[in-house]
């Protein structure tokens, strides 16, 4: 399954028009359609992350050519469900996947300063996700 492939495939299932996705990416409907269409395949690696983005996905998934399906969820949507799962467990509710139950060991079990190291990194990846009430949320 090619890049364009994927593109066009994530975009109808999310019912999003070319143009709706274009405005999230910061190009116009008809870079959409190139890139859908196989015209244009050497996406710039900015735009890869914004569609990536956009459509709730792994970058490195998109530009892979396997067929893999379904997609590969993006790092800050795993990491989203993670913390949401870990709160559900400090409830009572068992972690429903293995990254939340890893995510939740290792944290606990890391050193003081590589738990704030990682803490760091994160937060330098995904500016305003830490901040207080976005724990749960999944874009």
């Amino acid at each position: 399954m090619t890049i364009g492939e994927k593109i066009k495939r994530l975009r109808t299932e999310k019912n999003m028009t070319q143009e709706e996705l274009g405005n999230m990416v910061g190009v116009k409907k008809a870079a959409i359609n190139k890139y859908e269409t196989g015209i244009v395949v050497n996406l710039k690696r900015e735009i890869i992350a914004k569609l990536a983005r956009a459509l709730d996905v792994n970058p490195v998934w998109l530009m892979d050519d396997q067929d893999g399906w379904p997609p590969v969820p993006n790092t800050r949507t795993l990491i989203a469900r993670a913390f949401a799962e870990e709160k559900e467990a400090s409830m009572g509710k068992p972690p429903r996947t293995v990254e939340a139950r890893v995510l939740a060991k290792g944290l606990d079990k890391m050193p003081e300063a590589q738990r704030k190291a990682i803490m760091t990194m994160m937060k330098g990846l995904y500016p305003g996700f830490f901040e207080e009430g976005n724990e749960n949320d999944d874009t």
